[in-house]
């Protein structure tokens, strides 16, 4: 029961349980996408990567995934209050973005990163909406359940154009 609980608190399935579970152990090292060995990882080493998620168990399987892909993570935030103050004191490379922190609409802190040229993305369970697509073109949706490695690998992409 408590590790249908722990899928059902990820969202994103066995493959992403195992992950975290194994993760740290050297088995697992550099054995998965966006560890940081791989062309889509390293695209984000050094990086300064803001979370903005209000699931604590989501939002850190995203901070591990991206340490493991040397980035520099800013946060989790789990608020927007808390990812607009992050933003107003921290240099951002880029973000992940979950577009409902308990109940608010982050875009306050996307429409900051747009006007600074920061690439980011949506990590939402709200599917692709319409307003997305208009008002953040050069961003992308990851609709959850999603891997963190397809996260990363979305991400590094932004960042390269």
């Amino acid at each position: 029961m408590g590790i249908q609980l722990i899928r059902g608190i990820i969202a994103s399935g066995p493959a992403s349980l195992d992950y975290l579970l194994s993760a740290g152990s050297p088995a697992s090292a550099g054995s998965r996408p966006g560890t940081g060995d791989d062309k889509d990882g390293s695209a984000l080493s050094g990086k300064r990567i803001l979370v903005a998620e209000d699931e604590i168990i989501v939002g850190l399987e995203m901070q591990h995934a991206l340490e493991n892909a040397s980035a520099d993570v800013i946060g989790p935030a789990g608020s927007l209050s808390e990812a607009l103050n992050i933003l107003a004191t921290e240099e951002i490379d880029g973000a992940i973005l979950d577009l409902d922190l308990h109940g608010e609409e982050v875009f306050p802190a996307a429409d900051i990163l747009q006007s600074r040229g920061v690439p980011f993305l949506f990590h939402t369970g709200h599917g692709e909406r319409a307003e997305i697509l208009r008002r953040y073109n050069r961003s992308a949706v990851c609709v959850k359940p999603c891997l963190p490695e397809d996260l990363l690998a979305q991400l590094a992409r932004l960042m390269a154009n």
